[in-house]
Formats: C-alpha cells, sequence, structure tokens
C-alpha cells in the first residue's frame, strides 16, 4: 500500500508530515511525500521518497498511490477519484490543548495500521558536512506572516546582549529577505545567506543553538537536534505549533493588552530580556 503523503506548502508543515513518512518506513509500508520544499532536503532523507508537488496533475497522481494523507483539507477537491482511505486532517481532528504531533498520531496510527508510533521526523545527517562553528547561534527573525515576526529592533538588543554573554550570533535570512532587514537593521549583526534548504541545513547544522520566529527554519533547528527557542505571539499557538524535537522551549509575551487590537502589540510587550532569559534556561537544561 503506497501512502501519499500531502502536506501544506511551507516547510514546517512538510517537515511535521515527514513524521508520518517515518512511521510508514518503519512499518514497511512505501510513503511518497508530495511537497516541492522537502525535495531540496533529499540528502537527509536518503530513505524517503520526495516529490515536487504535480501542480495540474495532482488528480493523476494520486491516482497511481494506495492510500492519502492531506494535512489540509482544501489542499484537494472532494470526488470519487481520491485514494481509500484518505486522511484529511483538518481542525476538526485536532486534540485541544495537545501538540500537533499527538493530533497526528491519533488520527493516522488506525486507518493506516500503524501498530507502533515514533515523533521523529528521521532526519539523517549526511557525512560530508562542515566543522561546525563552536558558540554560533542561528538568528531567524523572518516568518512567511509579517504578523508572527518580533520588532527587528527587539532582535538587536537580544544579538547584543547574546554577544556579551559569550555567542556568536548571526541573522539568517532568505536572499529576498536581504534589503528589507539590512534598511532596519543595517550592518549590526552578521547575515547568513546559505540559499537553497540544503544549504541552510548544513549551515544551521554547524551552529550551536537557534533562536527563531514561529516558523519553518525553527522546526528545521528543532530537527537538526539544535537547542530550540521559538518566539510566538500567542500562547495557544506555542502549544500545538512548537518545534518537536531535541531541545526545545517557546517564549511569549507575559501578557496581552485587551481589546481587539491588543494582540498586534505582542512584539511591544516582549522584551529582549525574557527571550533571553529563555535561552538560557533552555541551554542550561532547565527550559
Amino acid at each position: 500500500m503506497t501512502v501519499a503523503i500531502l502536506s501544506a506548502r511551507a516547510l514546517g508543515d512538510g517537515l511535521l508530515g515527514m513524521v508520518l513518512a517515518h512511521n510508514l518506513q518503519r512499518a514497511g509500508r512505501p510513503a511518497v511525500v508530495l511537497h516541492t520544499a522537502l525535495t531540496e532536503l533529499g540528502a537527509w532523507f536518503p530513505w524517503a521518497t520526495l516529490e515536487a508537488h504535480p501542480g495540474e496533475e495532482l488528480a493523476t497522481r494520486l491516482q497511481a498511490c494506495d492510500a492519502l494523507f492531506v494535512s489540509d483539507p482544501s489542499l484537494v477537491a472532494d470526488g470519487p477519484k481520491l485514494p481509500e482511505p484518505t486522511v484529511r486532517f483538518g481542525k476538526d481532528q485536532w486534540l485541544r490543548d495537545e501538540p500537533y504531533l499527538h493530533s497526528l498520531r491519533a488520527a493516522c496510527v488506525g486507518p493506516f495500521q500503524l501498530d507502533t508510533w515514533s515523533d521523529a521526523p528521521g532526519l539523517i545527517a549526511p557525512s560530508d558536512l562542515p566543522p561546525a562553528v563552536p558558540r554560533r547561534i542561528a538568528l531567524h527573525p523572518t516568518s512567511a506572516n509579517a504578523s508572527k515576526n518580533w520588532p527587528v529592533s527587539r532582535w538587536l538588543h537580544l544579538a547584543q546582549a547574546l554577544a556579551r554573554a559569550g555567542w556568536l550570533p548571526q541573522v539568517l535570512l532568505a536572499a529576498a529577505e536581504v534589503d528589507a532587514w539590512s534598511a532596519e537593521a543595517g550592518d549590526a549583526i552578521p547575515v547568513a545567506v546559505p540559499g537553497t534548504l540544503d544549504a541552510v541545513a548544513r549551515w544551521l547544522h554547524g551552529c550551536d543553538a537557534c533562536i527563531a520566529t514561529d516558523s519553518g527554519i525553527a522546526h528545521l533547528a528543532s530537527a537538526l537536534g539544535l537547542p530550540t527557542l521559538s518566539i510566538f505571539r500567542k500562547a495557544s499557538a506555542a502549544r500545538f505549533w512548537a518545534p518537536a524535537w531535541g531541545r526545545v522551549a517557546t517564549v511569549t509575551a507575559p501578557w496581552r493588552l485587551p481589546g481587539g487590537g491588543g494582540h498586534r502589540l505582542w512584539g511591544s510587550l516582549l522584551s529582549p530580556a525574557r527571550v533571553q532569559r529563555a535561552f538560557e534556561r533552555l541551554v542550561d537544561g532547565h527550559g
């Protein structure tokens, strides 16, 4: 039984979908992961079949499979041609106040006949990685949703505090993000622009820790085994979407202003000192 795994296009969604692929592989069941971004990480998942999203040919590609997992029901149209079983992992299957992977397990073990379950994504580091840089810490200040981004000025203060504590902070960006970042931050912090996701993973692997927004990079750093602190705007989102692998922690503002627009000011309420304390607890083993 070949299972097609169709996750939303974001990197974090793809990595969470790899947990199901890994469990199917452990059970001896073939799976094909249809996720364009993950194809750049093929060297890190040598056991997996990774394919780019087939676009308009999706229905035809799914017909060649025997079962389907889709992380968002809107990704596939209703119709009689979907494989059976099909698990549509919608919000109605999310367990209240539980992490994403707990809900994923509950939704998948029965339909896909999995006797055991592991939360590991199955990432395997290639053998040709460059040497690590001691005390280098990755700071990832961006995400696909600007409302989740902590203010640049706060990142600058945090980087300065980390440098005083003996860390080597570097900002990890995509090429398209550099100009906007530099317009606000100047050259106060060294910037790394590795390029492909494979290059990003290799660069991250050479770091000692990561502090990131609620983003795919936070999930990737966690999967790589880095102590990872994720900055969230909402505690409820942190409980559900927090990275799940290795030593991880989340930090949010200590309170939220009342009123309909209060959530937009979360970044002003979250101080660099609070983030640094959360990071110190994490690396000291108390996170």
